[in-house]
This record gives structure tokens, sequence and C-alpha cells, in this order.
């Protein structure tokens, strides 16, 4: 998902599906402009490599600027070239008076509009490159005022752990009753599973949010040796609020989860195993996870 902004009465936003079969398919690889078809076209037919590499003549700074030099030279001049050629000769390319500036900007979306405003003001250069960007916690390399005044209240986010460490350890949740489609059939499971991380408890600014995902919307919960759910340091490596582990969609297609079950699937690979299961199982019960989402892939294709 990405998008290209216009103008402020043109901006459009880009999402698309892989399909089985198309009635056209367009490269933007030599003479057509991958940004500027966005502005004429409502649907657009890529292959799987042309759509990987849509920008590679740049995103909206183009080269070869102008038709007839993409004409002649579009088809053996990419951006890697482009870079090589400007390191041999920066001084027939470059205007160091003048440099042309690619700036990436992280902007809340609670001040788009007030950033456009001034943006087309102070400098009216169109078209921009956009990307949603989830914010997953507050970022050491910014000074603390450049959130003040920021409304994102509904974000739920991720944020250090509680410990103030990096944590990787065997680690024990409990799987409990929810629409996740890859936790079908394993509901009341109690499983070993690895986790790694510095910034992995659950903050939910609005309650009313966490109330919801508390109810039905969180699978995976960390437990203690008694099986029970906890908040307690170290059965809860990070300290999320009611062992939240992971997230959920309603329809259960979209699943979040800080453990790693994919480090976890084979026997060998779990920090322990009770002693009956290593002798009887070829594969952890991890892998029904996996197997679930094959099925569904494949009844719904």
């Amino acid at each position: 998902m990405d998008g290209i902004i216009h103008s402020l009465s043109h901006l459009v936003l880009c999402v698309g599906n892989f399909v089985d079969s198309a009635p056209y398919t367009n490269s933007y690889d030599w003479l057509k402009v991958y940004y500027e078809s966005t502005a004429r076209r409502s649907e657009d037919y890529l292959r799987t490599p042309d759509y990987f590499f849509r920008y590679n003549r740049g995103v909206t700074a183009v080269r070869p600027r102008s038709f007839l030099a993409r004409l002649l030279l579009g088809k053996f001049v990419g951006s890697s070239e482009v870079l090589r050629l400007a390191e041999k000769l920066r001084w027939l390319v470059l205007d160091d008076g003048r440099p042309v500036v690619t700036l990436d900007t992280f902007l809340p979306f609670s001040r788009l509009k007030e950033f456009l405003l001034w943006y087309e003001k102070e400098f009216r250069h169109f078209p921009l490159w956009c990307v949603p960007y989830r914010r997953v916690h507050d970022y050491e390399w910014l000074a603390d005022d450049v959130w003040r005044g920021i409304s994102d209240e509904l974000q739920p986010r991720f944020i250090h752990n509680r410990s103030g460490r990096f944590e990787s350890r065997f680690s024990t949740v409990k799987i409990v009753k929810s629409p996740a489609i890859m936790f079908q059939g394993m509901e009341g499971s109690t499983l070993g599973i690895w986790v790694a991380h510095g910034e992995g408890m659950a903050y939910f600014p609005d309650k009313a949010m966490f109330t919801k995902a508390d109810a039905g919307l969180a699978p995976v919960r960390y437990v203690d040796d008694d099986g029970a759910v906890t908040e307690s340091y170290p059965f809860n490596p990070n300290g999320s609020p009611s062992g939240i582990a992971g997230l959920c969609s309603p329809d259960g297609r979209h699943l979040a989860m800080m453990p790693h079950p994919e480090r976890v699937v084979l026997p060998w690979q779990w920090g322990w195993m009770p002693e009956q299961m290593k002798r009887t199982l070829a594969a952890s019960p991890w892998l029904r996870m996996f197997q679930n989402a094959r099925e569904w892939c494949e009844k719904e294709r």
C-alpha cells in the first residue's frame, strides 16, 4: 500500500491483490512513468517483478526526465546506473549550488492537513509519495516534545518491555477462544514458545479498545507455571496487560503476535518439552497454525 499526492485535491491511494490472470499488463521500466499512471488510471495490472521494480526509474524524481531521453536511454538506465554515473561524473550531473534533495518526513496523521496546507504555500512541488506507517513506540532519537499536542489516542502500539531489557527466553502461552483462523482447533492449548523482543508490551491508550481486545480478540496469553494468565515477570516477559501476546481482527483473517511460533515447529527447537510429547510427536502442536492457514487459503481460492 502506498499513495501519490498529485495535488491537494487529487490524492491517490494504491492498493493491490494477487490475481491468477489479467486482461493486460503494464510495466514501467522504459517509457511510461508509474506515478503518472496513478493520476489517470483507476485500475492497473502488473507482473510481480514489474510491481516490485515500478519505482526503479525513481519515485517522483524520474530519471531520465524527458520522454526522448527515456526513449533513447531508459531501457538501459535505472536508479542504480544513475547513482553510479553521478558518483563518477559528479561535476557534470550534479549542481553543488542547488542540489536535488529527497527528504522522507515522518508525519503524524493528525497533522497531515496542516502539513499539506503549509507545504503547498511554501513549496508547491508535487507529486509527493506517501506510505502509511504505524508508530510502534516513542523513538529514542526523537525529542520528547515531537509528540506534544498530537492526539493519537486510538492507536494501540508496542512499547519497551517493562523490564527495560531485550527479552530472549522460552516462555509459555495459552491459546484461548477467538475468531483467529490460524488458531482454530488449538483453543485451550498451553504451549512453550520463544520470545525475542525489546519492545513487546502492548499499550492501549484507549481503554475501550483494550476492553474490546481483551474480550475476544487476544487469542494468545502469557501464563505462569500453573497455566494462569499473568502479568508477572518473567512469565510475562514484557508486562503486557492481561498477558496479551497477540491480537487478531474480528473476522479472524489478521493475526499479530510477539512470540515466534515459526521457531518451535519441531520438537528439538523447544527449550523444554514434556518427555511424553518428545517421545510421541514428530512435529510440535505449533505446526497446526500453518496447516490452518494453508487449508483456509486453499478453501478460499
